[in-house]
């Protein structure tokens, strides 16, 4: 009890600063009156995992791809040799003509008896492939992969595949963008003095 008493009474910047932080602040900011911005830490936004360049940026634009010509077994040898889920199909002139996943090779495959690894990709890839530009947010893309229901989106810069991202990557990056937000909220409210 004295030590209570000796510190209310020799410490009431102290005090203050314990109530606002532990009872006033959090009440504020659940409510919505309050908006944090922490600005000794804050990155610009293009600096932060908020775009699809800044994906391309950390894993590298390699693109793996087919011809349309090439046959099935092909294409499935490049999926199990660079472990992905879906190869791009590029003309020889690196034009998108479709896109070929797991997907498309299991719905080709389905019900049949007998199948032929012989078959070209062009009978068995998807066409009209939606496709992104590196300034587009991660938010976007998680729109347009999950109303087309697809994984890969291909990144096209003035008519050139500069890469592909997957719904792997684009969700690794908006949980570490948001891990760092609550990085910042939680320094601005234990630091505010």
């Amino acid at each position: 009890m004295k030590k209570t008493f000796f510190f209310i009474a020799f410490s009431p910047f102290l005090l203050f600063k314990w109530l606002y932080k532990e009872i006033y602040l959090p009440k504020q900011i659940r409510r919505g009156n309050i908006q944090l911005e922490c600005k000794r830490f804050a990155l610009k936004k293009e600096e932060r995992m908020s775009t699809v360049r800044s994906i391309l940026d950390q894993k590298g634009a390699d693109v793996v791809s087919v011809l349309p010509t090439d046959t099935l077994a092909q294409a499935i040898l490049k999926l199990t040799q660079h472990k992905i889920g879906a190869v791009l199909v590029l003309d020889g002139k690196g034009a998108i003509k479709g896109i070929l996943s797991e997907r498309d090779i299991i719905k080709h495959l389905a019900g049949r008896i007998e199948f032929s690894t012989t078959v070209a990709v062009k009978e068995v890839m998807t066409k009209g492939v939606t496709y992104v530009k590196p300034h587009q947010t991660l938010d976007e893309c998680l729109q347009l992969m999950t109303t087309g229901r697809f994984r890969h989106l291909p990144v096209v810069e003035e008519d050139v595949v500069v890469g592909i991202i997957s719904i792997g990557d684009v969700v690794k990056a908006v949980l570490a963008d948001r891990a760092f937000q609550i990085g910042q909220l939680e320094y601005y409210i234990t630091n505010t003095f």
